[in-house]
């Protein structure tokens, strides 16, 4: 970073970008060069054959372009390669080699074309009758053809990097950025500016939240990959700095004397105080990083040291005193405790769940899976079993559950049944990870089927173990899944969950549902305006379809149609899904909870920007969260993906290598120490203080700018979590295997921890890994008790028992009132 720019134009590319893509054309120059060079000088053209003067002169422009050419990408190389991600004025000729090697391939591109004419023109006959060792047509015909393939591959790289939006401060730039990336990959967003309903289209309210996240610094994509890397690096060194101090802190209390492996003494020690606005402060060299010269009482000053301490690059007394998400550090440095000890020395406090929990939570989250259909199903199994499964299973259900379909739609006098592939290997899959017989599938909303493109596809069905009537949301899964997860602003949530209609009197689960409105002063309750936008819809549907009264109620709701098949009076309701399904399937919960009493929700791995902390406290009694290791969407909120980026920033001004380093040792699999990955602090380079000087500044603004997004920072994951915590067992093969024990926790820990850079962030989200360690754990705990040991990572498991989902209204009432608005239309 900066970006760099040519011809008065920012590209997409850095300066220490450019030795990545300059070796390979540089190797290519080289090898050419070399090559000619011995064929030309050593072997010289066919005796007694005058009339290739033409392939002469192409021969050598083209030997003279690679040698020049290759000196220019090597220089570009080792000029790229200086200096760290932010000092810039080390790679400052690089700017200079990009414009002569711009002239070089305009030069190298007409001696291609002169030589591809004398191609296609007749040889000299000498060049057949002379047998020699080459020939120089032969060599022109591989040279022109690999020099052609290379240039294109240089001039596309040039047309990828070209920014037609380079302004990144800029919210029109963000604007057109996000209108030509939906409207690439054909998202169904309106083309102006404003929706129907007046609000501020897609693409623009993603472009505001861009803005506000990455428009305060001059990032490309490659910087922001690095930054993330070492701000992984960074986190996970304060990590072990803090089980250091745990397990020093275990020794001096029960007398253990020094650990087996002792800890190094440098990985506790900083710089020395020095120039560039950074002083040390503190006892036994705990260092505070002073970023910039600015007052001391300055907020936006604490706000960077409070990140900088979050991100492991600022040394202060007043450290955590445990972890949420436990290191297996602990176990590394005494060998003599056991894994669950080392866990219970990292965090004591929390309260173990019970194995009724732990069973309920495993046989929902079946249906949470099961809702993202066939691709995810035959995804989750080895090889080609997930396929054969799907096709073969339960007694070739697939092929018979089709034609018992289509018999009751003739029966019904519905004489078109549903022919789509794609909707029989969806129901096959549905019932296969349930469980259920085909009956008890009762509806399956696909894909593009419902009134609404906002509406999630969902199944209902009728759970005879539990009494209940699930109602299920599916996931992410789609482009335009992810950018309802990122329309983040806060909506009113008040009409949502007061009883009265339009102050007319009670309201009924058939009247309509209330629109989505962006918060105002007067909100008392808010919500992911995404998120809602989805729930609303998926409200709608049902309310459509009318299939969960007809259940409930044991009748039919249309004349048209038929008497339902399920007696299902008596039964719950259970709502459940997975990441954006789950966060769909609290607030639709939320809305049924007004005319259904006992409304059950079981959410999995749901975003952890979901609702103010208000709405999440009142729903803890109906709604059960269940989050897995280091899964970043649970954590995921405004304002940690802020403090992330604050990470980020201040990782890459104290790292002191560049940026091919980090990539190769990310590459190839390295652990670095502290000293080895970060400058100390009095040696951080004054171009990278200065840059982060303006770049404080611009946070400033930009946050007095929109404040629309201020009270989205506040929003947390709703209801109990439930947190499978992951506990490290080391191998005799050295391999390391996860075991998980499950534990209740806080909204607020969970966002004090934040984000956790790390390669486990993603695997941790999938549901088949969520639902399978959910159903080992709930086996053995089924095996063993409540006080088993932490489930293994790879132990087998069967089916648990089911308690009954009891329905009742007396529990609802209190934590739905304290939700309830007097607010009047």
């Amino acid at each position: 970073m900066p970006a760099l720019c040519l011809f008065g134009r920012r590209f997409h590319i850095a300066t220490d970008d450019i030795p990545v893509l300059a070796v390979v054309p540089a190797l290519f120059h080289t090898g050419w060069s070399i090559g000619l060079s011995i064929l030309w000088g050593v072997l010289g053209r066919p005796k007694g054959c005058h009339a290739s003067p033409g392939y002469e002169v192409a021969l050598a422009g083209l030997l003279a372009s690679f040698v020049l050419s290759a000196v220019v990408q090597w220089a570009m190389v080792w000029e790229g390669l200086k200096g760290s991600i932010f000092e810039t004025s080390k790679r400052w000729r690089v700017q200079y080699l990009m414009y002569a090697e711009m002239g070089l391939i305009v030069v190298e591109l007409g001696f291609v074309v002169y030589g591809t004419v004398l191609l296609y023109q007749t040889p000299p006959v000498c060049f057949k009758k002379n047998a020699v060792l080459w020939s120089p047509n032969g060599v022109m015909n591989v040279a022109i053809w690999a020099t052609w393939a290379i240039l294109g591959l240089m001039i596309l790289a040039i047309v990828l990097a070209w920014n037609f939006f380079p302004d990144y401060a800029d919210q029109k730039s963000w604007e057109h950025r996000c209108f030509c990336i939906t409207l690439i990959c054909c998202c169904q967003f309106q083309r102006s500016s404003e929706g129907p309903d007046g609000k501020p289209a897609p693409y623009a309210r993603l472009a505001e939240l861009f803005v506000q996240i990455f428009g305060h610094v001059d990032l490309v994509l490659t910087d922001v990959i690095v930054a993330a890397i070492l701000a992984g690096q960074a986190q996970r060194c304060k990590r072990h700095r803090l089980v250091q101090d745990i397990v020093k802190a275990a020794e001096g209390a029960d007398g253990s004397g020094s650990p087996r492996h002792p800890v190094p003494d440098k990985a506790l020690s900083g710089g020395s105080s020095g120039s560039n606005g950074l002083s040390s402060n503190g006892e036994n060299g705990d260092l505070i990083l002073q970023i910039y010269p600015m007052q001391s009482g300055d907020p936006m000053l604490q706000h960077m040291e409070k990140h900088s301490e979050e991100a492991g690059l600022t040394r202060t007394n007043s450290r955590p005193t445990h972890l949420l998400t436990p290191s297996g550090l602990a176990a590394e440095l005494r060998p003599d405790w056991d894994p669950q000890e080392a866990v219970h020395r990292q965090g004591s406090h929390y309260e173990a769940v019970l194995s009724d929990d732990v069973y309920i939570a495993a046989h929902f989250s079946k249906f949470a899976f099961a809702a993202y259909g066939y691709m995810l199903y035959i995804w989750s199994q080895p090889r080609a079993k997930g396929l054969c499964k799907l096709c073969l299973g339960r007694n070739c259900g697939l092929c018979c559950g089709p034609l018992r379909r289509y018999w009751s739609s003739f029966q019904a006098r519905h004489w078109l049944p549903d022919v789509n592939i794609a909707n029989h290997l969806n129901r096959e899959a549905i019932q296969q990870m349930t469980g259920l017989p085909d009956r008890e599938v009762v509806f399956v909303r696909f894909v593009h089927e419902s009134t609404s493109d906002k509406c999630l596809p969902y199944f209902i069905a009728v759970d005879r173990e539990t009494r209940s009537v699930v109602i299920a949301i599916r996931g992410t899964l789609s482009l335009e899944d992810c950018l309802t997860d990122a329309l983040c602003e806060p909506a009113e949530l008040d009409d949502w969950i007061k009883e009265v209609h339009q102050g007319s009197g009670p309201r009924s689960f058939d009247s309509e549902v209330p629109p989505v409105q962006a918060a105002d002063r007067e909100t008392q309750t808010q919500a992911h305006s995404g998120i809602l936008d989805c729930a609303k819809a998926v409200v709608a549907d049902l309310q459509h379809e009318q299939v969960l009264q007809s259940l409930l109620e044991f009748r039919s709701m249309h004349p048209n149609k038929p008497q339902p098949k399920h007696d299902c009076r008596g039964y719950g309701v259970v709502v459940t899904g997975h990441s954006l399904g789950a966060g769909a399937a609290i607030l639709v919960g939320l809305y049924l909870r007004n005319f259904f009493d006992g409304t059950k929700v079981y959410a999995f791995s749901p975003p952890g920007g979901l609702a103010d902390p208000r709405v999440a406290d009142a729903v803890q009694e109906f709604c059960t969260s269940v989050l897995i290791g280091k899964d970043w969407i649970p954590r995921l909120t405004l304002a940690t993906f802020e403090r992330l980026r604050d990470e980020m920033i201040m990782a890459a001004c104290r790292c002191k290598l560049n940026k091919a380093q980090v990539m190769w040792g990310v590459i190839c699999g390295k652990r670095w120490k502290e000293e080895e990955l970060f400058l100390p602090e009095a040696e951080v380079a004054q171009e990278a203080s200065d840059l982060l000087q303006q770049y404080t500044a611009r946070l400033h603004r930009s946050r007095s700018d929109h404040r629309r997004l201020a009270s989205a920072r506040n929003f947390v994951p709703p209801g109990r979590l439930m947190f499978l915590r992951p506990i490290k067992v080391a191998t005799r093969t050295n391999i390391v295997k996860r075991k998980y024990d499950a534990v209740w926790i806080k909204a607020q820990e969970l966002m004090s921890e934040g984000i956790l850079v790390s390669p486990r962030m993603m695997a941790d989200h999938m549901p088949d890994y969520l639902n399978s360690t959910l159903q080992r754990l709930a086996s053995a705990r089924r095996r063993h008790g409540l006080h088993a040991a932490p489930v293994d990572e790879g132990a087998s498991h069967d089916s648990p028992h089911i308690h009954v989902v009891s329905r009742g209204g007396s529990s609802s009432a209190s934590e739905h009132s304290s939700l309830r608005t007097s607010k009047q239309h």
